[in-house]
């Protein structure tokens, strides 16, 4: 009988090899792939959500529906990593106005199709189109595999010369086609062979009743809900999932930035009076730096020209501060990290409407921007302040509790009002900023505020702030509670957040107000509007805060405003008079907290008057 079950299996052998072989001369499809092809099945996804319509038909409805300010295309990356909702608010726009059309697996050809035959063929005009992706997929004209194919098909004209010209100009589909099926091959190897042992085993026949049988039970096994991917998802770019999947690129096979399609996008949108936003998102620190989104140098320098030339931005945010507590995988961000990413994009879109001076809008600058866009690109702010003299309020260090030999914890009840998790919750960036840390030897652990978890994964120097309190680890990798080290915690001296600022008890500081801010101003700056959190202390009573804007030589504001109490955000705004006119120096703005309350500012804007349409 054993016997028999060898020879059965040995002369199944030869079978595997047909599909193979076949890989290399015709087009084959997993059943998964093609429901989510998105092409002209009745069922599709779009932005991650079954629709019953085709694509097309679903896209050309969004858009008559909401008539969008702001257009974001592109792949999987702009279904995880931007918010509509939070480019809305930043922008001062109705939900509505913000669309998004995310199409996983897709690179600019898509895009290109898109704009040109759903958006504009019909009339609409966004203000600014984003391609949100990484610049792999947007260099990259070739579609990599059948369903991404199927994804450009359902766009394309009878009359397209830009993209057929590009795509002859990059080879023929018949190369890609077998570099694609040799994958498709492998898979469909590897499934044949799982079920063929089975039906050899256990049924001992090749019934098609029991093949199908086989195929279900054995894909319930084998789901990826059964398997632990994490390991998969830390070492290389993309995820297990259809809907998210993003195809990893050789940089040597890139099309050279005047061979892509990143010149005809720029200059189609800037046609039809809009501005096009490439936008590079960054990617988790974990992800080892030669396998994301690896372009060689002089291709990034030369995209960045080609787009400023068409009137168009390249926005690279990959030196945006994240970290690894903001990422599902090593690529596709968490609801945190893209509240984070779309906080600063949202700052962005902000800054170029006030270059371009565009549709009256009255010029401003916020003084806590965490990013700017400079003629060097885009930069961290700088926030040059200073504080009163004088020593910090005082912590108590509570007794140590061992809840794990490597992790040290030290209950801190007193100070929740404070924590990574209260702060994380009202701040724009959903900033995990509590402004204790953690000292090592008299020196702050280099990785404060970081998710609670990631302090046990990674050690290191890492420490977070619970509602309960802080665990720290020490930077050598020994046990904090040995006596290697010294540890204490302290108030950060420097006060920073995220862009913003703290300002302790009876603390005051003293803002520059940079000579680049009233540059931007032509009519100078006429309003100042304040943006702080109250974190509390004495929820009891109020807290009182003075504002005041100042040059060397004239008093510009002098204001006293009050919070509601702890745990709510003061917005209020005050007129300058005199204006602060353009090319004015030694201009500086002064907050003082006048209460025994935590407040963190997060917004100062000088804005010129508004102008009349």
């Amino acid at each position: 009988m054993f016997l028999h079950r060898v020879q059965a299996l040995l002369a199944a052998v030869p079978l595997l090899l047909v599909p193979i072989a076949l890989g290399l001369v015709w087009s084959f499809e997993p059943p998964a792939l093609r429901e989510a092809s998105q092409g002209g099945e009745p069922t599709t996804v779009v932005n991650g959500d079954r629709v019953q319509s085709t694509l097309v038909e679903n896209i050309e409805s969004r858009l008559a529906e909401s008539e969008p300010e702001v257009l974001v295309i592109g792949n999987s990356y702009a279904l995880t990593n931007v918010s509509p909702e939070g480019i809305a608010k930043g922008l001062g726009l109705a939900e509505s106005q913000v669309m998004v059309v995310a199409v996983p697996n897709t690179v600019s050809s898509h895009w290109y199709a898109i704009l040109k035959n759903r958006v504009y063929a019909n009339g609409h005009r966004p203000r600014f189109v984003i391609l949100l992706s990484d610049l792999q997929s947007a260099l990259a004209v070739s579609p990599r595999s059948e369903s991404s194919l199927t994804n450009l098909n359902v766009h394309l004209s009878d009359h397209e010369p830009v993209l057929e010209a590009k795509l002859q100009q990059i080879d023929d589909y018949t190369t890609r086609r077998l570099r694609t099926n040799r994958v498709k091959m492998r898979d469909y190897a590897l499934k044949g062979a799982r079920n063929l042992l089975v039906d050899v085993l256990y049924w001992r026949e090749f019934e098609q009743r029991n093949r199908a049988r086989t195929n279900a039970a054995m894909d319930r096994v084998f789901h990826a809900k059964n398997t632990d991917l994490r390991l998969h998802t830390s070492i290389g770019p993309g995820v297990a999932d259809y809907e998210l999947e993003i195809t990893a690129f050789d940089p040597a096979d890139l099309p050279h930035p005047r061979a892509s399609l990143i010149p005809e996008i720029a200059q189609l949108v800037d046609a039809n009076g809009g501005t096009a936003v490439f936008l590079r998102p960054p990617m988790s620190p974990l992800l080892p730096d030669d396998v994301g989104d690896v372009v060689p140098e002089e291709s990034e320098a030369l995209v960045a020209k080609i787009v400023d030339k068409r009137a168009g931005w390249y926005v690279d945010l990959r030196d945006l501060d994240m970290h690894a507590g903001h990422f599902d995988n090593v690529d596709h961000m968490n609801e945190e990290g893209a509240r984070r990413f779309t906080e600063a994009t949202a700052q962005l879109l902000k800054q170029i409407l006030t270059v371009e001076g565009k549709r009256g809008r009255p010029a401003e600058y916020d003084l806590f921007d965490a990013v700017r866009l400079t003629p060097r690109g885009v930069v961290p702010t700088e926030i040059r302040a200073r504080f009163k003299a004088g020593e910090l309020p005082s912590v108590e260090l509570p007794d140590t509790v061992g809840a794990r030999a490597d992790v040290a914890e030290r209950p801190m009840p007193d100070w929740a009002h404070v924590s990574d998790t209260e702060t994380r919750k009202a701040t724009p960036f959903a900033a995990r900023c509590s402004p204790l840390r953690v000292l090592e030897d008299g020196v702050a652990l280099p990785l404060p505020n970081v998710p609670c978890h990631e302090v046990g994964e990674h050690g290191l120097g890492r420490a977070c702030h619970s509602d309960e309190a802080v665990f720290y680890t020490s930077t050598d990798g020994t046990q904090p509670g040995d006596g290697t080290h010294a540890y204490t915690i302290a108030l950060d001296e420097t006060r920073s957040c995220a862009g913003g600022l703290w300002l302790f008890p009876d603390d005051q500081a003293r803002i520059e107000v940079p000579p680049a801010a009233l540059a931007r101003l032509d009519d100078g700056a006429g309003v100042l509007r304040l943006q702080l959190y109250d974190f509390g202390g004495d929820e009891d009573r109020r807290a009182e805060v003075r504002v005041a804007l100042r040059s060397a030589k004239e008093d510009f504001a002098d204001v006293v405003w009050q919070t509601d109490g702890a745990a709510t955000r003061l917005e209020k705004a005050a007129r300058l008079e005199p204006a602060v006119r353009q090319g004015m120096r030694d201009v500086h703005l002064r907050v003082e907290n006048r209460s025994d309350h935590y407040l963190l500012l997060t917004s100062a804007v000088l804005a010129e008057k508004k102008r009349k349409n």
